[in-house]
């Protein structure tokens, strides 16, 4: 049975993969965030952060046909059980000498990659690619901004790409502010609803804009949109925010480390 410990650290390494494996820009800002807000996991967060960065570093070579054909050949060549068992051997005795830094880098970079994929961000050529423009999907009783629509836009990264084409617009309509508001509530993306946010926060002189963020709060599950929320508020020192922060804070959907810094860091509004 995995212990408390180990359950808090895997949700902190599954934030953490969430915030690489997405298209903000500002990476480093919400790691070293998520960092401070769980003191107890710093290091281990941090570390794996710049295991990560060396990792970006790393040239991955193309795969090429005479790969397959010299692995087929090795395989061939080591068809004898007796050379299999000599070969085993000697592989333990390497495996002694394995610099511990390099494989808990490879873990490191199995665990984002699995979680990139899982999370839609690694589209491997499904789908159809979405148009660049903000297409509007026509429904019997609405119409809906594609990027807002699972069915539409079924791939994490294209419906990213769809709220980025949003920032560009001066005067947005209210269908467009409706719909980053549907994809704050309900996307089940993590990266997407903070994408979402960071966008709606453009159009805030919009009084529905600001409604939206401020009753948008309550309804967070992850606390990397918790807290993105909680600074969005208290840089437009939104007041009238005070009702659903209280409605989060009595909830059961904080962990404790959040739930404590939230209560410091919104003193100002709440």
């Amino acid at each position: 049975m995995i212990d408390t410990f180990d359950q808090e650290l895997s949700s902190h390494m599954d934030e953490l993969t969430d915030i690489l494996g997405s298209n903000l820009d500002n990476k480093e800002k919400h790691v070293q965030r998520l960092a401070s807000y769980h003191e107890k996991h710093k290091s281990e967060i941090l570390d794996s952060f710049e295991s990560w960065k060396e990792l970006q570093m790393i040239e991955v070579p193309e795969l090429r046909p005479e790969m397959d054909v010299a692995f087929y050949k090795m395989l061939n060549e080591q068809s004898d059980v007796k050379t299999l068992m000599s070969e085993s051997k000697v592989a333990e005795k390497r495996e002694n000498i394995i610099n511990l830094s390099t494989v808990k880098k490879l873990a490191v970079a199995a665990t984002f990659i699995m979680g990139m994929a899982i999370g839609n961000w690694m589209d491997f050529g499904i789908g159809e690619a979405a148009t660049n423009e903000i297409a509007i999907v026509e429904n019997e009783n609405a119409s809906d901004v594609r990027f807002a629509s699972l069915e539409e836009t079924p791939f994490a990264t294209d419906r990213i790409k769809g709220i980025n084409e949003v920032r560009d617009q001066n005067n947005p309509n209210l269908t467009i502010i409706e719909a980053l508001n549907k994809v704050i509530l309900r996307d089940p993306n993590v990266n997407v609803r903070l994408t979402a946010i960071e966008t709606m926060v453009l159009f805030s002189d919009m009084p529905e804009a600001r409604t939206y963020l401020i009753e948008a709060i309550p309804y967070q599950e992850s606390s990397i949109v918790q807290l993105e929320l909680a600074d969005v508020m208290i840089s437009l020192e939104e007041s009238r925010s005070a009702e659903k922060w209280n409605e989060l804070l009595q909830s059961d959907l904080l962990e404790n480390d959040t739930k404590v810094h939230l209560e410091e860091s919104l003193r100002t509004i709440l």
